[in-house]
Order: C-alpha cells, then structure tokens, then sequence
C-alpha cells in the first residue's frame, strides 16, 4: 500500500481520485454536460415542443366550417328578462352532422368589465362560416 494513500483516504480525497478517474463517472458526467447543452435542449425539448404548440393552434384554426349559403334566419321571441341589467345571448350556431344546427339564445348576468359581441355571418371566397359570438373586453 502507498505511504500517502492512507493521508488520502482519511481526508476524502482518494474516493474523489478514484471517482474522477473512473470511467463510469466520466460517462455520467459527460450525459449530464450533454443534456445541458443548447443543442440538447433544442433538439430535445425546444423542438417538440414548438410542434405540438403548431399542432394544437392548427387545429383551432381549422374549426370554421364552409357552406355556400348561410341558413335562413330564425325567428325568435326573447322571453322577457329574469332580472334587470341582464344581458340577451342571441342564439348560435354550431357544426354538427355536415351543417350547422341552430340554438336559441337565452338571458346571462353582465360580466364586469365585458361586452358581449354576438356572432355573425362572414363571407369568405370559399364560401359562408359562423363567427360565434362571445365576451370581449
């Protein structure tokens, strides 16, 4: 046994000698450089998550559906509003069975700091689609 190896092992420092020279250590640590890399991260993580973001917005966009005359208007009698102040929804349309289905509107309570926008008709070249109504600020 070496003189300055049992100096060594009382202070710790030969575990760390051996520890940094051992092939298993270099390799962890290696993989944890790597994973820490910018090129690790973009290829790994910054990547797949940019198309899963463009995955999910395509999809939200691609929801208007297309006919080439908008349905005729629905006559609707509101009902007299339940309490002051309160808000008419007029109805919606919704896709549902390859053409849109009607559904009346109803009374809300306002919402602060709201204004409810109802939906419309929008005339594109490709034809008619429903722009829903909602609360806007």
């Amino acid at each position: 046994m070496h003189k300055g190896k049992s100096a060594w092992c009382r202070g710790g420092l030969y575990k760390a000698y051996v520890l940094t020279n051992c092939y298993c250590y270099r390799y962890l640590i290696g993989m944890f450089r790597e994973r820490l890399s910018i090129k690790y991260c973009m290829k790994n993580i910054v990547l797949p998550a940019l198309v899963l973001m463009l995955l999910f917005s395509a999809v939200g966009c691609s929801s208007g559906h297309y006919v080439s005359a908008q349905p005729e208007g629905v006559v609707v009698t509101r009902p007299a509003p339940p309490y002051p102040n309160y808000i008419w929804m007029g109805g919606n349309y919704y896709w549902r069975g390859g053409r849109y289905m009607y559904r009346p509107g109803y009374w809300v309570a306002p919402r602060a700091h709201r204004v409810y926008r109802p939906g419309r008709w929008i005339k594109t070249p490709r034809g008619y689609y429903w722009h829903r109504g909602g609360w806007r600020r």
